[in-house]
């Protein structure tokens, strides 16, 4: 009788410890891969929490595997493929004498041109900056946080979720 719980004790334990190791692998997913797939804005908030305002999506930003972007309009239906590219590329920002990485996210040709003559934003959810703080929460949340405001934009980070 010991034998037998004593086997399935290591049976658990080794369990856990394989749940362990599969979420220590999570959390080393290449950015440049998290990105990828469909992103709704669901929240703009002012630092983390103290200031929040909940968002209702008009569409979806699909990052695609080849630096391309794609907006879908829930309105219309449309699916657009965006002429802009993305990048991400690593960071390290100084807090406290503690080295932090993170993500810039890039954006090439942030505006386009419609027919009237007017410029108008890539897609209706983007804050008009080309350069990005990108932050995974977890794999299906990220926050992105514009580096180049001007004094007069709100300073908020747009909190999205994966669209499954």
């Amino acid at each position: 009788m010991r034998l037998t719980i004593l086997k399935i004790l290591i049976m658990v334990l080794m369990f856990e410890g394989s749940l362990v190791s599969c979420s220590e692998k999570n959390d080393d997913i290449d950015p440049e891969k998290l990105i990828l797939g469909k992103w709704e804005l669901v929240l703009l908030t002012r630092n983390m929490g103290e200031d929040e305002i909940q968002h209702t999506p008009t569409g979806y930003i699909e990052y695609l595997p080849d630096n391309l972007m794609a907006w879908y309009d829930y309105a219309t239906k449309e699916y657009t493929l965006l002429e802009s590219k993305y990048w991400l590329e690593e960071d390290t920002v100084i807090i406290n004498d503690i080295p932090n990485k993170h993500q810039l996210l890039h954006y090439q040709d942030l505006w386009i041109e419609l027919r009237d003559g007017k410029q108008y934003c890539l897609y209706p959810d983007f804050q008009g900056c080309n350069l990005q703080s990108c932050t995974f929460f977890s794999n299906d949340r990220m926050g992105l946080h514009q580096l180049c405001a001007a004094p007069y934009i709100e300073d908020y980070t747009y909190v999205y979720e994966r669209k499954k």
